[in-house]
């Protein structure tokens, strides 16, 4: 999760400084999806950004996420964010799976294209209207919450007590 939101995080400021954020939204559009696909090849597990208000349809939470983010919001609304959420699952037809969400919440440069529609930096509403036609994913303010990283770790082995995998 760190390397993806380390690195999609690089892609966004490179290309906020290249091209404001109008440049900014292809790079999360294209560019993030494919930083974060490799990160889960180099790494062997699953790993993709999720959110309640995706623009992109590979960003769409499966059931688990959609609760997990769900319990996040209620926990930034109470100002009780956690640094991530953690858990392991059993996986229908057998196994186990650890699930793992590190929160992404908005920062002050976020806004320039999650802002306010009335309030986007000049050149993101037209290049928002033209890539997401009916984008969900505005309005929001500094602290709230954007989504998750999503990390999903097939466990070849039964946990053990309390949810974790046994020591070896």
């Amino acid at each position: 999760a760190d390397a993806v939101v380390s690195r999609v995080r690089a892609l966004l400021e490179t290309e906020l400084a290249r091209g404001g954020p109008a440049g900014a939204v292809d790079a999360c559009a294209e560019t993030a999806q494919v930083a974060t696909r490799d990160e889960s090849e180099r790494l062997g597990v699953r790993v993709r950004r999720v959110s309640l208000r995706f623009r992109n349809a590979a960003d769409a939470p499966d059931d688990y996420e959609r609760a997990a983010l769900l319990r996040l919001e209620e926990a930034v609304r109470g100002g009780e964010l956690p640094s991530e959420v953690s858990e392991v699952v059993p996986v229908t037809g057998g196994g186990q799976e650890l699930r793992y969400l590190r929160p992404v919440v908005v920062a002050p440069h976020c806004l320039g294209c999650h802002g306010r529609p009335e309030e986007l930096k000049p050149g993101v509403a037209e290049v928002l209207a033209r890539r997401f036609p009916d984008d969900p994913a505005t309005g929001y303010s500094v602290g709230d919450l954007r989504g998750a990283v999503s990390v999903i770790v097939p466990l070849t082995e039964p946990a053990g007590p309390g949810g974790t995998p046994p020591a070896p």
